[in-house]
């Protein structure tokens, strides 16, 4: 009994338990399962849908992901079998093991060809991102500068206008009187200093200066409100976002927990079961 003790564990430790060859088979047969199932779904979803029914779109995301989960399950399930098939694994629990490390070449796969693949994309999408941003920026900043010292307050003033052959006098003291206002667009005081610059240095009537500086407060206020709804935009925007990607970081988390499970499973049951046969020796 004792030989046969010392003979068992020199043939369990004779060599790797651990089946490179079948982890890497089972890896490959995981990734064809998925790609042929993703094909069948694709190819069964995209007939049986109308382009032109709406609600039909919109049932083709949900569609999408629920043949996604079962097909992963599927490959990982028969991978994880085919694996511990083929494993030198002595103990079916080994070999539910060799399901799980195939679970992580896949996803280490997955993981690589996705940041090689999506790196070009992320790339022109970025680009894309940053000249709306741009355009954006712009939009603002030609706003603001409808209100801003130096930008477009001469033209909505009129200063850039000859009004009975005579132009306009003291056009920077003008300007500073305006943005002095704009800062602080309640004062009565600076709304009147500018109005008395205008009618002093131009042609306007009261009347007419009135009209101009109430335009270019008007201005002010539409601007500063398209600021604010932007700056709101972009700040449900980003919290969207955050909760777009911890929610997707959750399900991942739980994929991963189902596709441990169907690998397991499929090592554990393609294990075979090697019965010892009694050693003697002459």
């Amino acid at each position: 009994m004792a030989e046969e003790a010392v003979i068992q564990s020199e043939q369990n430790t004779c060599c790797s338990r651990l089946s490179w060859g079948a982890i890497f088979a089972g890896t490959i047969l995981v990734l064809l399962i998925e790609m042929a199932l993703a094909l069948l779904g694709m190819g069964i979803g995209l007939g049986a849908i109308n382009p032109r029914d709406p609600s039909q779109m919109a049932a083709i995301g949900a569609g999408t992901v629920v043949w996604w989960i079962i097909s992963g399950l599927i490959a990982l399930f028969i991978g994880g079998m085919v694996t511990g098939r083929f494993s030198s694994a002595w103990t079916k629990s080994e070999g539910g093991m060799h399901g799980v490390i195939v679970l992580g070449m896949t996803t280490l796969i997955k993981v690589v060809f996705l940041a090689t693949s999506l790196g070009v994309l992320l790339a022109g999408g970025m680009g894309l991102m940053g000249a709306g941003a741009s355009g954006a920026g712009q939009a603002v900043s030609q706003g603001i500068e409808q209100f801003s010292p130096g930008g477009n307050i001469n033209e909505t003033l009129g200063l850039n206008e000859t009004r009975e052959g005579q132009t306009p006098k003291n056009i920077p003291e003008i300007t500073k009187a305006a943005g002095d206002l704009l800062q602080d667009p309640t004062s009565q005081v600076k709304k009147d200093n500018l109005l008395s610059l205008l009618t002093r240095n131009t042609t306007m009537t009261r009347p007419q200066a009135e009209e101009k500086v109430n335009n270019l407060l008007r201005t002010r206020g539409m601007v500063v409100q398209k600021t604010r709804e932007l700056g709101e935009k972009a700040k449900e925007t980003a919290e969207g976002a955050g909760d777009v990607m911890g929610k997707t970081a959750i399900a991942g988390f739980f994929m991963l927990l189902l596709g441990a499970a169907a690998a397991y499973m499929g090592g554990f049951i393609g294990t075979p079961l090697y019965e010892e046969e009694p050693i003697t020796r002459a």
